[in-house]
């Protein structure tokens, strides 16, 4: 099975993830990387990145990380997100990378 091609197709086929802007970047076993470039409508009204896109962008990539699957998965093995959007403004990309 191509996951990536499935993987890019269900970014693609989520209505609010594609009217978003967001895109997987690159994936691999237990995780995934997406990104999106900032819009102006998708900033708070003190010019950083809205909690929902925020949110939105982490959650649908630790979705595509867990159907991935981690090959080194273990009883001590915890989910993490690392976002790179705090505090970002437009023109700004934005980048979640789940590792599960």
């Amino acid at each position: 099975m191509d996951y990536r091609k499935a993987l890019e197709q269900g970014f693609r086929n989520a209505p609010f993830v594609a009217h978003l802007g967001i895109e997987l970047e690159a994936i691999g076993p237990g995780w995934c990387e997406a990104g999106l470039a900032l819009q102006p409508w998708q900033l708070q009204q003190t010019g950083v990145a809205h909690a929902g896109v925020v949110a939105t962008l982490a959650d649908h990539c630790a979705g595509a990380a867990a159907t991935r699957g981690s090959r080194r998965a273990s009883s001590s093995s915890r989910p993490s997100t690392r976002s790179t959007c705090c505090g970002a403004r437009a023109a700004n990309a934005c980048t979640a990378v789940p590792r599960c």
